[in-house]
């Protein structure tokens, strides 16, 4: 058997080992998504300076130490998860990517309304953050894929 079946209407489908890879690559991607917010947190935490701002832009920076951190946690649980194909880990990582994305959005404002300057990198994750919200949302919301979970 093929990664590539035909389904009902002669269209191909994606066969099971191809579910089973792409869910793996998901949760791969989980666990290194969840590594790097929590490295980004924790370097954000040490390096914050304390005169350098106003409070303003410290408690920017703060919020994002604390969304890096809890989303970080949170998307290391969610790749184990998806690794075990529990469908918890499913419906989490939907929400963990939409929750993201919104809350990459507002501080990205925040950070416009502040004048932050690297404003180049914060434009690159939060297209990073469409990118894959857009591929779980369509990926992982497919009958056979839901069937893959238990």
């Amino acid at each position: 058997m093929g990664t590539f079946e035909r389904g009902a209407e002669g269209k191909p489908t994606l066969g099971r080992v191809g579910s089973t890879f792409v869910i793996s690559l998901f949760a791969v991607f989980a666990l290194m998504f969840g590594l790097a917010q929590l490295v980004e947190g924790i370097s954000t935490l040490i390096a914050i300076p304390s005169g350098r701002y106003s409070s303003f832009v410290l408690l920017i920076q703060l919020a994002l130490t604390f969304s890096n951190l809890l989303f970080g946690v949170a998307s290391l649980v969610i790749g184990v998860g998806l690794f075990f194909r529990k469908e918890w880990a499913r419906k989490a990582w939907l929400v963990l990517v939409i929750l993201t994305l919104v809350a990459g959005l507002h501080l990205t404002a925040m950070q416009i309304l502040a004048d932050y300057t690297n404003l180049g990198r914060v434009f690159g994750w939060i297209g990073l953050l469409i990118f894959v919200s857009a591929i779980s949302l369509v990926y992982l919301t497919k009958a056979p894929i839901k069937a893959s979970f238990r």
